[in-house]
């Protein structure tokens, strides 16, 4: 499974398609041809910047019997399978695999060769040199063996050896690997480390732009405190170790951390990522609140991504291998799914979603075809899927960013909205208080025809409070009635007594006015009077002032 891991999972979706090619037609991925396989050798005369094309002399064989070195140098050469290209592939196998490239050197100087092996996760290689079948040397790398003898200090395995002018050598390679794909490369010395400073540039920069997209999105969290970006930056950073375990760059740097249990680690890293990105898939597009049923879907998935994290602690490395790729397919599928639909429905920022995955899409696309023989391998197709997931970075960090952009002109459209609508409710409140203002006038100047003037000045002026109690006051009480009321009243008209009585009784009314009296009641043809409340005056002169 490691070919699949260092390539495939960075597409995330893809990975399921070669799962199946390779489960349904290991053919497809592995060159069986019986052809006579007398004339492969491979000879040191014609490179390409350094690199030496090897397929003309790739043998291999399935090792289902566990064979000695010296079992497989008495077999004859039409016991092998001949590669079609520099790498072998015998697909999904517990089998080890023995390859065996035989070189000659048809030039008059000594060659200093490099056998490299160009995927840095397989289990475990046995190297071992020949000369006339004698054994000159053998080596131990990969990743159980932390890639202790090679050559050089790199992420790849390597193995150099020497050539003197018409030497040939046979060299011989016992490699464990779950998925039975051995890519190989053979190189001149120097070809190799003028290719190895381009790679580490390539990477330099890959990586960099990785790392300042996740500490961009880093600070826009702290400053906006969206979550979306705090679940992309743990995507990234998730991501970004498991592409440095992928390309060898932890095993290079820390060998005896990770070589124990690496493949464990980076299916753990794998199912780990893939949760972060369910995570951001649903704030980014606000599944929760706009695609219910797909939000159900998805929390359905991170369940089942938590629970093969811990099912990975009881089952073999070799049989988690075979549910990593369906689990981690089925997750991205959904996420995929979910892009589209939220597209469908009018959210602008599915759109960046959409084109940012597309762009890794693209280069795992590139990279099947060229797995396939399909197009001619470049520097653009061999790190087509490094340079699409750089882009989705970007394409990501910018849909990002239009959400900034999107919140802020909600958040001005609400502040708008909650303006307009203050303002109109304060229309309405104004209208409100005038209605009530009215109103209380209205009820005030009925209550005014039945309290005196001071009661009413001093109640409604706020010298007074209206509430029931008692005190004690010196008051002036002043009584006035009419002389023989009574006997008025049977010699008129109830109108014309009417109108006499109200005559009356207003100008008493106004007389007790004018000299500060509080008038208190009517008692029929009497008017009962104080002085001294509400506004206090000496009791002498007011009964002073009344007697005048």
């Amino acid at each position: 499974m490691e070919f699949f891991f260092r390539r495939l999972f960075i597409g995330r979706y893809c990975i399921f398609i070669l799962f199946f090619f390779s489960l349904a037609s290991p053919d497809l991925l592995a060159e069986h041809s019986l052809q006579n396989t007398l004339d492969s050798v491979v000879s040191t005369d014609h490179s390409v910047k350094g690199k030496y094309t090897i397929h003309g002399g790739l043998l291999y064989l399935s090792d289902d019997r566990n064979l000695t070195l010296a079992d497989i140098v008495e077999l004859p050469d039409s016991r092998f399978l001949k590669a079609n290209r520099d790498a072998v592939n015998t697909g999904f196998s517990s089998n080890a695999i023995w390859v065996k490239l035989t070189v000659f050197n048809n030039k008059d100087i000594q060659d200093n060769l490099m056998l490299v092996v160009d995927l840095p996760v397989l289990k475990s290689i046995e190297f071992y040199e020949l000369s006339e079948n004698q054994l000159v040397s053998s080596r131990l790398s990969g990743v159980s063996n932390a890639n202790r003898d090679n050559s050089r200090a790199h992420r790849l395995p390597n193995f150099s050896f020497a050539l003197e002018p018409s030497q040939k050598k046979q060299i011989y390679l016992r490699v464990e690997s779950e998925n039975g794909f051995v890519p190989l490369g053979l190189w001149d010395e120097n070809g190799f480390i003028d290719y190895s400073h381009h790679i580490q540039l390539f990477e330099g920069v890959y990586f960099g732009i990785m790392l300042l997209v996740g500490l961009y999105n880093l600070l826009l969290y702290f400053s906006i405190k969206d979550k979306s970006y705090l679940y992309y930056v743990l995507y990234i950073s998730t991501f970004l170790v498991t592409i440095s375990m992928l390309n060898g760059y932890a095993l290079e740097y820390f060998p005896n951390l990770v070589s124990v249990h690496f493949i464990d680690l980076l299916f753990f890293l794998v199912l780990l990522q893939t949760c972060f990105l369910i995570l951001f898939t649903k704030c980014f597009l606000s599944i929760k609140s706009t695609m219910p049923v797909m939000h159900f879907m998805l929390n359905a998935v991170f369940v089942l991504l938590c629970f093969s994290m811990v099912l990975q602690v009881f089952l073999s490395t070799a049989s988690f291998a075979y549910i990593l790729p369906i689990v981690s397919s089925l997750a991205c599928s959904i996420i995929l799914i979910a892009g589209i639909y939220s597209w469908y429905r009018g959210n602008f920022l599915a759109r960046y979603f959409l084109l940012s995955w597309g762009a890794v899409l693209i280069g795992v696309f590139l990279y099947i075809l060229k797995l396939f023989d399909l197009i001619p391998e470049n520097y653009f197709i061999q790190n087509a899927i490094q340079i699409g997931s750089a882009i989705e970075a970007v394409l990501q960090s910018l849909g990002l960013a239009a959400k900034i952009s999107y919140l802020e002109k909600e958040n001005d459209a609400a502040q708008q909205q909650a303006l307009m609508l203050q303002i109109k409710t304060n229309y309405e409140l104004e209208d409100k208080v005038r209605e009530r203002t009215a109103a209380l006038e209205q009820l005030a100047g009925k209550l005014a025809k039945y309290l005196s003037p001071q009661v009413y000045n001093s109640i409604f002026e706020g010298e007074n409070d209206v509430h029931v109690q008692t005190r004690r006051k010196k008051l002036t009480i002043f009584f006035s009635d009419i002389t023989g009321f009574t006997e008025i009243t049977d010699t008129l008209e109830s109108e014309v007594l009417s109108n006499w009585l109200n005559n009356y009784l207003d100008e008493m009314a106004q007389i007790a006015l004018r000299y500060g009296g509080t008038i208190d009641k009517f008692i029929g043809d009497a008017v009962m009077v104080f002085f001294g409340d509400p506004h206090v005056i000496p009791p002498f002169s007011v009964a002073k002032t009344s007697r005048i």
